[in-house]
């Protein structure tokens, strides 16, 4: 999947002061996207990022609830992610 607009957006971000991005779920590919391919999106956005990230799941645009679990692999896996 590729994440070269959202890592722009969470770089604008950076440059204009921002703490830390929150990032979505991408919602366009709902239909394609699986766990790994989610954790993947994330990460790669997380470890490209100057700031932290924070992701959050929003079901009615994307249709995938962000369990638990994923949530841990993901912060676990990636140094800039935040789990609030």
């Amino acid at each position: 999947m590729r994440f070269e607009l959202t890592q722009s957006f969470v770089s604008q971000a950076a440059e204009r002061g921002a703490d830390f991005a929150m990032v979505i779920t991408p919602g366009y590919f709902a239909g394609a996207l699986h766990k790994e391919a989610l954790k993947t999106f994330f990460v790669d956005v997380a470890e490209a990022s100057p700031i932290p990230v924070r992701f959050h799941s929003l079901f009615v645009y994307s249709l995938l609830h962000r369990d638990r679990a994923t949530a841990e692999e993901v912060v676990n896996d990636a140094d800039h992610l935040i789990q609030l």
